[in-house]
């Protein structure tokens, strides 16, 4: 588990500090302060900048973009860089780059040169910058991920991206340079594709499936059992049905609302994510002010007990009071942390439990 995070050059992060984070973590804050970056932060530090959540970062966000004139295969894959680095500035070649987080381990994302010098029958790769190399035609620019003194090239910034995404794949199958810091799983604010939650569900179902059953009976007690089935009308997309007690009908998942099926993703996503890490970003999304303090209470107890560190992120006052409400149950487990921007750029403010109790009691603003 992460007890502290430090995010430098990594979007709207100069430079952000947390010193003290636990099992469970609410990020708030105005718009516009990098809560949901931070999340993207927390991923790529996770999948030690996997190429292919390095990319879907950036299309999640509408940074791979692509028309007629500008065909988005045609791009060289380091052409959309720049938009992962703070202010969209790329570093000089072989300077700093991306640092993500803890104190004593962290991760560093970087600009180089790649130059190929012969050594008998075999070539070795080296780091440099421009001007310690004398013949520029064999440099090659690339992308790098630096981690316990140990470098290895993300991908190649001269490449298209499916060039790019390709190697990477044979890098990954062939070697264990790409093994992840953390397993995870990310609830995001759009609905997650119907196969990858039977995915999630089979995984999970014949050991923990009946938590996630109990879960669900908060909105609707008579919920008994969740299956999937083929969409005969889609041969890639699976449909969730609903056991419901006392009767042999079948309801579709999706019909049932909001609430049901957001908490149907996070709590097969926080199964999933046993001894990793389990992001969510906005939490209240389609849940009642009413459920969300048994839904943090089921969380708190989970995440101790599959061993899971979680970090959320709300706009809601009534998430926040949900969570203090369970928080007050599990007082070790818990961290409130709020980004502000200031004048030298945005920074964490860490909330105890009992400052943060005190501020919704005496209705002082804490989002």
């Amino acid at each position: 588990m992460m007890n502290s995070l430090i995010i430098e050059k990594f979007k709207l992060f100069d430079y952000l500090e947390i010193k003290n984070l636990s099992q469970v973590n609410l990020i708030v804050g105005k718009n516009n302060v990098g809560k949901s970056t931070l999340l993207e932060a927390l991923k790529l530090y996770a999948s030690n900048a996997s190429i292919n959540d390095l990319l879907e970062i950036l299309e999640n966000r509408g940074e791979l973009w692509k028309s007629e004139a500008f065909p988005l295969e045609q791009q060289s894959a380091g052409h959309f860089l720049q938009n992962l680095f703070f202010d969209r500035n790329v570093p000089d070649l072989g300077t700093k780059g991306i640092v993500i987080g803890p104190v004593d381990h962290q991760i560093h994302i970087f600009t180089a040169a790649r130059q190929y010098i012969p050594d008998q029958a075999q070539l070795k790769i080296d780091f440099k910058s421009v001007e310690n190399i004398d013949d520029l035609a064999e440099i090659v620019p690339v992308l790098v991920l630096e981690r316990r003194e140990q470098r290895q090239i993300i991908f190649r910034l001269d490449q298209g991206l499916e060039e790019a995404r390709r190697r990477s794949r044979l890098r990954s199958y062939s070697s264990k340079e790409n093994e992840a810091n953390y397993i995870y799983q990310s609830v995001s604010t759009q609905k997650t594709p119907s196969r990858i939650l039977d995915n999630l569900w089979n995984l999970r179902r014949l050991s923990l499936g009946e938590e996630v059953i109990h879960a669900l009976q908060f909105i609707d007690p008579k919920i008994s059992g969740i299956t999937f089935i083929d969409d005969a009308s889609s041969p890639r997309k699976r449909i969730a049905l609903a056991q419901i007690e006392g009767s042999d009908q079948l309801v579709p998942l999706q019909s049932m609302g909001d609430g049901i099926n957001r908490l149907f993703e996070i709590s097969v996503a926080l199964i999933n994510a046993q001894n990793g890490l389990l992001l969510i970003d906005e939490f209240e999304n389609g849940l009642h002010w009413t459920v969300q303090p048994r839904i943090w209470d089921i969380i708190f107890q989970l995440a101790e007990r599959l061993n899971v560190q979680v970090f959320a992120t709300t706009h809601s006052r009534d998430c926040v009071q949900g969570f203090e409400t369970a928080w007050k149950k599990y007082p070790e487990l818990g961290a409130y942390i709020r980004l502000d921007q200031k004048d030298i750029g945005i920074r964490a403010t860490e909330y105890t439990l009992e400052t943060l109790s005190d501020s919704l009691e005496m209705d002082i603003e804490t989002r």
